[in-house]
């Protein structure tokens, strides 16, 4: 007895080793991983299914009994989830002070608005919480819209609270979501969610040399951005460095974008067809400040 024992206490230190070596690998080494053997590769895709968990990242946010409709919502209007909420899903990491950052075409506004007001959130404005009028995202009047944004490619912002009592910024664009996506100040920022799929633009460079190239020149406006990602572990690059940001033309879903298929698998409604056409070259100006151009 005492010999099965000590056997099968073995065992779960084996079992408990190995999921700690598994916790400290970055998806592509994961991936790599797996590849040893099948044993192996059946131990690293059902820690995937388990460590990337759309479900747990909304969870924080929504009831669960919503977040499937959530998702099918999501695919059929192309909406996407990005912002610091996409790189924690990557990483694998979570913060309790992070938003939901949802950005959708403004033509869907309102409909994502719906949905969200359904599923018990409430849009807020400064000083309170207010309730939302029946034209929801139509009236560029409305009191909680923001048009600060407008010139990256943002028309409207609405900020909700959710029913767990987390901030959702509801985000809605003039330009493709994803191109907005690739305007922000950093690569470490260029990942989003859609209803099927999560994307790294930048995975390696991000997520296992722990990198963030600044592709925007406005340093004075982005300092509370660096100062947080800096915060979080990441180091700041701001001029040419060919040997990991080579300039190049790339592709969402290209061979360099990590990419992890969300369970259950929903359809996408097309729109991540749409978003796999997507384009843009990383190039750097003569004194060596990077910067993206959309294709």
């Amino acid at each position: 007895m005492l010999l099965k024992n000590s056997a099968l206490a073995a065992l779960v230190n084996i079992v408990e080793l190995h999921q700690l070596i598994l916790n400290e690998l970055s998806l592509a080494d994961l991936r790599a991983y797996g590849l040893s053997c099948k044993t192996i590769m059946k131990d690293v895709d059902e820690y995937i299914e388990r460590a990337y968990n759309i479900e747990r990242l909304l969870m924080n946010f929504l009831p669960q009994e919503h977040i499937g409709d959530f998702r099918m919502v999501q695919g059929a209007i192309g909406m996407i989830i990005g912002g610091s909420s996409a790189l924690q899903f990557f990483s694998r990491r979570y913060y309790d002070d992070s938003d939901l950052d949802l950005y959708v075409c403004a033509f869907f506004g309102s409909c994502a608005a719906r949905m969200l007001e359904r599923m018990g959130c409430r849009p807020v404005v400064p000083g309170g919480v207010v309730n939302m009028p029946r034209t929801h995202g139509q009236t560029s009047n409305s009191p909680h819209f923001s048009r600060r944004y407008r010139s990256s490619g943002i028309a409207k912002v609405v900020n909700w609270v959710s029913p767990t009592g987390r901030a959702i910024q509801q985000i809605m664009t003039s330009v493709p979501v994803v191109d907005v996506i690739l305007g922000y100040h950093s690569t470490a920022v260029m990942n989003f969610i859609s209803a099927s799929r999560a994307y790294s633009l930048y995975g390696r460079e991000t997520l296992t040399k722990g990198l963030s190239l600044y592709t925007r020149r406005d340093r004075a406006k982005l300092r509370a951005a660096r100062a947080k990602y800096e915060c979080r572990g990441w180091q700041s690059v701001f001029l040419r460095a060919n040997d990991v940001f080579p300039a190049e033309t790339r592709g969402v879903g290209d061979k360099k974008t990590w990419q992890v298929a969300l369970r259950p698998m929903l359809a996408g409604g097309g729109h991540d067809e749409r978003m796999r056409q997507t384009a843009w070259a990383l190039k750097y100006t003569a004194d060596g400040k990077p910067y993206i151009c959309l294709r």
